[in-house]
């Protein structure tokens, strides 16, 4: 759609609600799915969704949480998610 010049607008509100268990952060890690991502963020830099800068930072921040361990990576997730 945004190849297409689709207007987007982001909402003012949080709509969604997250449940999840331990074996969704532990599917969420390991280097296949890293390689998984790096190939999508590859993707999207060669496509113009990002630049160089934006493409580092982003493989550097999923390389770190995707090798870490399990429950530090449940940890980071609850953080970034504001879950309590």
């Amino acid at each position: 759609m945004i190849l297409k010049n689709a207007k987007f607008h982001n909402l003012q509100d949080f709509v969604y609600w997250i449940r999840g268990a331990t074996e969704q952060f532990g599917r969420r890690g390991g280097f296949n799915y890293l390689k998984t991502e790096i190939k999508a963020h590859y993707e999207f830099k060669k496509m113009g969704f990002l630049n160089s800068f934006e493409f580092i930072r982003n493989i550097m921040i999923r390389v770190f949480i995707r090798i870490m361990p399990i429950e530090l990576r449940k940890k980071v997730y609850m953080l970034i998610w504001k879950i309590k």
